[in-house]
């Protein structure tokens, strides 16, 4: 009897046991010793650090690269940001250069940090995939798919020695592996590839496994940064990076299927563009407005200065009067800076994409109006206006006073408000002589908006500048809409012309301050007869302030 009961407890016990142990445990079937596996984390490369915010303050300078091959030298002289025009859009770019990954862009001051690696932790419910092969034979004695924050025990074979190999994409899942021990490209493409390895010979009993990861992919962040042409970025764009050599786009962001026994990559190909509907928002005040697109790439090639390019396979934006702008595809964009890939490293591509230009007679004039948005949750409160196709302005955003920060501010002789339009220091308020080098229009023109009467100037620009197909016009167009009257305290309006002796204006502030100059350049317009009526066009002269509380609007210059 004592030897029944005695067999009936071992039984009873070994039942318990395995009904007990975690799902995620995996048994060799004489497995005797235990396994716990401890993720310390990720292994980081030395830490470099720079500030984006500095970056947009001083949005026409950036700190001069040192010549080597990692890290910033932020103690020489600043460079200007260099402006490139393409056919649609022109571009502020700037790289950022190898940053630790654990790093931020939101600090002070740039510093150098010790050169000690350190270990950050994986983020919470981050799978991981653990496998051991006996070293002598090259069974596989497991295959355990783990998550981070989650305690794993397994159980192999004490005595015997295996190979451990660990890998994750950094995110909730983990692709598998096939019988050769391969992970498939397809399952790798622009992923946080980690990866450890090591061997172990387990003791009867517990033991303990501690792994640190590392990575085998070098990030690349694409900033793509639309707040210059006023629009929110669409989920339908797309883009990748390169390199342009001889005509030729080359993808910076390759891929290759992994061996998780040597960690090497082979049969090397492009990885897939990044929509947007992919990307992360940069900053929550910016919205859609600004992008990132992080591409990880095993590519080591050296991008020489000059030949790096965004690609924006597709590029759409939703305007402030929600439609939508599309532009070219696949149109490359220039970016300052070479770039040389190094494993474990980060690099930051920050495009900044401005509103073209109607060049002019040399001068260089904006599309529209400026507005002044102060509507909630709107930070980039100085715009422009998404088109010219309407006749009666809006008070309350479209007309200034002089030399305001607001439409109603106060008057400053040191303000400008055309240069705090994104970015800042880029447009300006023009001058007497941008006013009188516009000479004659090209056209008047008188038609029917929302059932008001819309009168405007019009200058063709040179037959040399080609025409801007993400535009609905490529004229210099501006418009007769009069002006706020502080006397009256009404807003004169061209649309509302009665009689002969109505005359309107079309009116726009100029830089000049003092009273004696030209400040404001003025052009009226008079109708003769009221059944078939004509209209005469006086040119766009200068004239005295007047009163600078005479709200007008502004047409900015770059």
């Amino acid at each position: 009897m004592d030897k029944k009961l005695l067999s009936f407890c071992f039984i009873s016990l070994l039942i318990f046991q395995s009904c007990s142990k975690s799902e995620n445990t995996v048994e060799s079937q004489n497995g005797d010793a235990t396994i716990n596996l401890q993720i310390a984390g990720i292994e980081e490369e030395e830490v470099f650090e720079i500030s984006s915010s500095a970056v947009e303050q001083a949005i026409l300078h950036r700190a001069a690269f040192s010549g080597s091959s990692r890290g910033l030298n932020l103690s020489t002289p600043q460079k200007h940001l260099e402006i490139i025009s393409l056919d649609e859009f022109d571009v502020m770019n700037d790289v950022q250069q190898p940053i630790a990954l654990d790093s931020t862009l939101h600090v002070t001051e740039s510093r150098r940090a010790s050169n000690s690696r350190a270990a950050i932790p994986l983020q919470s419910q981050t799978q991981y995939r653990i496998l051991m092969y006996e070293t002598t034979s090259g069974v596989l004695g497991a295959n355990q798919v783990a998550t981070a924050g989650t305690r794993v025990d397994f159980q192999v074979d004490a005595g015997k020695s295996y190979n451990w190999y660990a890998v994750s994409i950094n995110t909730t899942s983990v692709p598998d592996i096939n019988s050769s021990g391969i992970i498939p490209s397809s399952n790798l493409a622009n992923q946080d590839v980690l990866y450890a390895s090591g061997q172990i010979t387990p003791a009867f009993g517990n033991n303990s496994l501690t792994i640190t990861f590392r990575r085998l992919t070098a990030r690349i962040e694409v900033d793509l940064n639309t707040r210059g042409i006023f629009g929110r970025i669409q989920n339908t764009t797309s883009l990748d990076v390169g390199a342009l050599v001889n005509n030729t786009f080359t993808k910076i962001n390759r891929i290759g299927d992994l061996n998780i026994r040597t960690a090497a990559f082979s049969n090397i190909v492009d990885a897939p563009a990044i929509t947007a509907n992919n990307m992360t928002v940069v900053d929550p005040n910016f919205g859609d407005a600004v992008k990132k697109a992080v591409f990880h790439t095993v590519s080591t090639t050296p991008v020489t200065n000059g030949t790096l390019r965004v690609r924006l396979n597709a590029l759409n934006i939703t305007l402030d009067n929600n439609s939508t702008r599309s532009f070219t595809a696949n149109t490359l964009v220039p970016q300052n800076g070479a770039l040389t890939p190094v494993i474990g490293s980060r690099y930051v591509v920050i495009t900044r994409l401005i509103e073209s230009t109607v060049l002019i007679n040399n001068v260089r004039w904006a599309r529209t109006n400026m507005l002044y948005d102060a509507s909630t949750g709107q930070n980039d409160r100085y715009r422009f206006r998404p088109n010219n196709n309407y006749a009666i302005g809006t008070l309350a955003t479209e007309f200034w006073n002089k030399s305001a920060t607001t439409p109603t501010g106060a008057y400053s002789s040191t303000v400008d408000p055309c240069t705090l339009v994104y970015p800042n220091n880029v447009w300006f308020t023009p001058t007497e002589a941008n006013r009188n080098a516009l000479g004659t229009p090209t056209r008047t023109v008188r038609n029917v908006v929302d059932g008001n009467a819309r009168f405007t100037a019009q200058w063709d620009q040179a037959a040399s500048v080609a025409a801007n197909p993400a535009y609905p016009d490529n004229s210099l167009i501006l418009l007769y809409l009069g002006y706020f009257s502080q006397s009256a305290g009404t807003l004169v309006q061209q649309g509302h012309l009665l009689s002969p002796s109505s005359p309107a204006s079309g009116e726009f502030w100029l830089r000049e301050n003092a009273a004696t100059t030209s400040s404001r350049a003025r052009s009226e317009l008079t109708q003769t007869g009221t059944t078939n009526p004509t209209y005469s066009y006086g040119p766009f002269a200068g004239a005295t302030d007047g009163n600078r509380l005479d709200r007008k609007p502004y047409r900015c210059v770059r």
